[in-house]
């Protein structure tokens, strides 16, 4: 008897595999979502909201500064790669101090950590579930760029 799926998000749960790829393949469906993911454009954030909100029940952009700020960092790139470095409205030329590029870096750093973070707790909270007895909500990381400088000191020991 078939399971029933719990996938929502809609491409994936529509997507179809011809039987000639199924025979002999008893992983297809894992092995088509990794190719799905591989293939697919993180520039889209409303569209990653959803994969992990699906998934794994985790809010990437419970921050709504950081993801337009994000929005704005994928926006630029654009322009960067697709309009010789132009802004599309005013034609005026990006320019940009090193130290910008080290936030946009930090910036998205901080995301994946975050995600990877959540990840790994969704995964415990998943295995402590089978036996009946979930720890409690995970501590959050320390972001020590958030901290007031004696905060940061005192957290660190």
């Amino acid at each position: 008897m078939p399971r029933e799926s719990k996938l929502k998000h809609q491409p994936l749960k529509s997507m179809t595999v011809p039987v000639h790829s199924v025979l002999g393949y008893l992983d297809i469906a894992r092995k088509q979502t990794l190719k799905y993911l591989r293939d697919f454009l993180y520039h889209k954030l409303d569209v990653v909201q959803s994969i992990y909100k699906d998934a794994c029940g985790i809010n990437v952009f419970a921050n709504a500064a950081r993801e337009e700020a994000l929005a704005e960092m994928i926006r630029i790139k654009h322009e960067l790669v697709h309009r010789n470095g132009r802004d599309k409205e005013t034609g005026q030329l990006h320019t940009f101090e090193p130290v910008e590029l080290s936030c946009v870096s930090q910036a998205v750093g901080r995301l994946v950590h975050e995600i990877e973070n959540s990840l790994q707790h969704h995964v415990r909270m998943k295995r402590f579930r089978q036996f009946g007895d979930p720890p409690q909500a995970a501590a959050q990381p320390i972001d020590f760029n958030e901290l007031s400088d004696e905060e940061a000191e005192a957290a660190r020991g």
